[in-house]
């Protein structure tokens, strides 16, 4: 797909899905317990590893840490998609936003608990992405 694609002078975009930690009662996992404290912890903790390890292009590191911490419920997709934009010459991501269900004192956390989710870009450096431009304009 890469060799076909570059002869054709075609640019291939990989896309690959999932959520992050799914925290609260409702999904059976709550080892920081509620409010803040949990919330800050699966920001700044839990989800920070396997975004790290997006970032990082590393397809292992990110289902290994899917594995242990549940930080990623299709770790499977998102390291496919890595390797595959690997093999098509990314060299670099960039993580694009990142956010949480949690607003404080709704009855969203009181029912359902947290689930997070990020965007991550995955390039080959030095190749500008077009479709950027034309959102800016």
């Amino acid at each position: 797909m890469a060799e076909i694609s570059r002869q054709l002078g075609l640019t291939i975009k990989v896309i690959g899905s999932t959520d992050l930690t799914h925290y609260g009662s409702n999904y059976g996992f709550g080892p920081q317990g509620s409010g803040k404290q949990a919330v800050d912890w699966v920001r700044n903790e839990n989800d920070r590893r396997v975004i790290d390890a997006m970032l990082g292009l590393e397809p292992e590191k990110v289902i290994a840490e899917a594995r242990v911490s549940q930080n990623a419920c299709c770790a499977g997709a998102a390291a496919t998609a890595i390797e595959a934009a690997k093999h098509l010459g990314a060299d670099r991501a960039d993580e694009l936003a990142y956010a949480t269900s949690y607003r404080r004192g709704t009855v969203l956390w009181d029912m359902w608990g947290l689930f997070c989710e990020c965007g991550v870009r995955i390039s080959e450096c030095g190749i500008q992405d077009r479709s950027q431009e034309s959102e800016d304009r």
